[in-house]
């Protein structure tokens, strides 16, 4: 067996909180496992230089249909597993048949034929997922089905929330299974750098994203409410973690400063820098909130998915939840309020350490699976 680890998730995409999900992991996989060559899976081969840089290593970058083989895949952080999309009477019965036949004995079925197949790609002599969210997938999901066969394929599986971990129990694998938070609160692997100060903290930021289901954001409702604020005498920033996904929200703001994730022209701190010029976030992605509370900064999520009341739940003495659909006149008034409360950095690095602590020990019981085998 070669000697390796091989870390894939959505990685070398220029989203943010991946990037962030990948350093951490990385800084995870040498503590753990630290002579022991450790590869990076990125699928994008167009735009995955920088990932050298922002782990600070001279790393090998392979696709997930190279011919590798190593001995452990981990997959480091993330949602991961849900899909919303409708996929057809195909995907339908397909899905169906797979509930019906159990989803171990379809997980034996399936490796049966892999093995008769033959195995192409990157391969493993074990699993492991780390800080993963499992959310709900469509009846007719295009996804479920190579969805379901890697969820049973893991020997340890460390997930970032209770639901996650209920849904895979309902799936019935055997797996050793643990709740912890999300990775990014370990904010000592990815947070570098003098530390960030919050006393000149005075804008308001919106971290928002494309969003292309039926309970998206009315853009002109969060205009209206960034207007508000100006008028309050509050500056605003907008904030963009991944510019080639969120071409609509990017062109959606001409007249406001918009602040763009380009780790081919910026730094992780530099970014972070800026991010720390504000006082509140208003946010539609959940790394929005977790990577502005590390910088003690508190967050108004609007709950676009079931992720982002998850992290709202994680954030309880800091984060306030908003519905969909959203009301100019009621966000700004929640914003007001909670850009006026005294000591909500407190607040938000007592939500924070706590969130460290949940994710440090599911560490440890990692490092204890690992002792095991």
């Amino acid at each position: 067996m070669t000697d390796k680890i091989i870390l894939k998730g959505y990685y070398g995409f220029a989203n943010l909180g991946d990037d962030v999900l990948l350093k951490v992991t990385y800084q995870l996989a040498k503590e753990c496992f630290p002579d022991v060559e450790i590869l990076v899976c990125s699928n994008n081969t167009s735009n995955n230089g920088y990932i050298t840089s922002i782990l600070g290593d001279s790393i090998r970058i392979i696709r997930d249909d190279d011919p590798v083989t190593a001995r452990w895949i981990i997959d480091g952080g993330g949602g991961v597993y849900f899909d919303f999309k409708n996929g057809g009477l195909r995907f339908y019965l397909l899905n169906t048949i797979i509930r019906i036949l159990g989803f171990r004995f379809f997980r034996l079925l399936y490796k049966r034929y892999r093995n008769f197949k033959g195995n192409t790609g990157i391969t493993s002599a074990g699993r492991i997922g780390l800080g993963i969210g499992v959310g709900a997938y469509t009846p007719s999901s295009v996804r479920f089905f190579s969805d379901i066969v890697s969820l049973s394929d893991y020997n340890f599986l460390l997930v970032r929330d209770e639901e996650s971990a209920k849904r895979v129990i309902q799936y019935g694998f055997s797996y050793p299974l643990k709740v912890a938070t999300d990775l990014a609160f370990l904010s000592q692997h990815w947070l570098n750098g003098p530390e960030i100060s919050g006393s000149d903290r005075n804008c308001v930021g919106f971290i928002l994203r494309d969003w292309n289901y039926d309970n998206q954001i009315d853009f002109e409702t969060i205009e209206k409410t960034a207007q508000s604020l100006q008028y309050s005498g509050i500056p605003v920033l907008f904030f963009s973690f991944d510019r080639v996904a969120d071409k609509v929200y990017r062109k959606s703001f001409p007249n406001f400063p918009m602040i763009e994730w380009n780790p081919e022209r910026m730094t992780l701190t530099d970014f972070i820098q800026k991010l720390a010029q504000c006082k509140l976030v208003i946010t539609s992605r959940a790394h929005g909130a977790i990577l502005s509370a590390c910088i003690n900064v508190p967050s108004v999520c609007l709950a676009i998915e079931e992720k982002l009341e998850k992290v709202s739940g994680m954030l309880p003495k800091s984060s306030k939840l908003v519905h969909v659909p959203i009301q100019t006149s009621e966000l700004t008034q929640l914003v007001l309020n909670q850009y006026r409360v005294e000591n909500l950095e407190e607040r938000v690095r007592e939500d924070v350490q706590r969130n460290q602590a949940v994710m440090e020990a599911g560490i440890l019981s990692l490092k204890e699976f690992l002792k095991r085998n």
